[in-house]
């Protein structure tokens, strides 16, 4: 069975919404079902989801009493789940035509596949694209690009989001399917356009997301298979470095310098100084 399940979070954004729903009724594989959580939007978005239905989309739809936030939006749609392979999305972004067939076809061998995506303005001009990193690399990153699939297999055995960690809980989902040894792909295929707000490009100088990221992976990091455990205290040398503490910064990377550099080479320098850098300092 291929049958993809959907869960998309809406939370008053009605004017995006008919985009997001229409990229999944225009998929080319067509074994899907799509689950919308209303997390106590305003009215204007449940109209818009009637008169979705009402035009042939037809969806589940679950209003929340009051706003639950993303976690708990994405555990209440995937209770209802049906579907082999899982995914989710929000209401201002959408999938291209091909996105469940191409990463549908990279399951054979994996559990959990993850794809290139473009960033878009709220007018959907494409502003930068962003690759999806090989998987020894997610922790250099702290992200998975927004497009994915995963297996069944993979949520009954990962559970639930974490709701305690607000907006870092897919972070913290994506580390513990790393800590289960799950086998996860880079698909090098754009099939995703996410859009991108202010507050997304100063998350690296805010200071209470740069430290709720350090908890997160503190936590985790000892407990990580290499490459990861690796990668995650190469991470926190560049969060430390971020936040200003550069001797806390220096410490970190010392620790894990000889294996990292043995292990990612110029992936760090790019992590950490921007893409391309490696690239440049070699050149010069």
């Amino acid at each position: 069975m291929d049958k993809v399940s959907i869960v998309l979070h809406a939370h008053n954004q009605a004017r995006m919404l008919p985009e997001a729903v229409e990229s999944v009724f225009s998929q080319t594989h067509h074994d899907w079902e799509l689950i919308v959580i209303d997390d106590a939007s305003n009215e204007d978005i449940g109209n818009e989801l009637v008169e979705l239905q009402r035009t042939g989309h037809p969806m589940r739809i679950v209003r929340n009493a009051r706003e639950e936030g993303l976690a708990a939006s994405l555990n209440t749609g995937f209770a209802l789940a049906a579907g082999e392979f899982l995914t989710w999305t929000t209401e201002e972004n959408h999938f291209r035509p091909h996105a469940f067939e191409v990463m549908v076809k990279m399951m054979t061998g994996h559990d959990f596949v993850y794809a290139d995506c473009a960033m878009i303005d709220d007018m959907g001009k494409v502003m930068s694209h962003t690759k999806a990193v090989r998987p020894e690399n997610i922790l250099l990153e702290t992200s998975i690009d927004p497009c994915f699939l995963y297996r069944r297999s993979v949520y009954e055995r990962i559970g639930n989001y974490d709701a305690k960690w607000g907006d870092l809980a897919p972070l913290d989902y994506w580390i513990r399917v790393v800590k289960a040894g799950f086998r996860m792909k880079a698909v090098p295929d754009e099939v995703f356009e996410k859009r991108l707000h202010f507050e997304d490009l100063q998350h690296d100088h805010d200071p209470t997301w740069i430290r709720q990221t350090e908890a997160l992976l503190r936590i985790h990091c000892c407990s990580l298979p290499e490459p990861h455990k690796t990668a995650c205290r190469l991470q926190l040398a560049k969060l430390a470095w971020q936040r200003g503490s550069k001797s806390e910064a220096r410490s970190l990377a010392m620790k894990s310098m000889g294996k990292g550099l043995r292990m990612f080479r110029g992936d760090w320098v790019d992590s950490f100084w921007g893409p391309g850098t490696a690239e440049r300092w070699r050149m010069n």
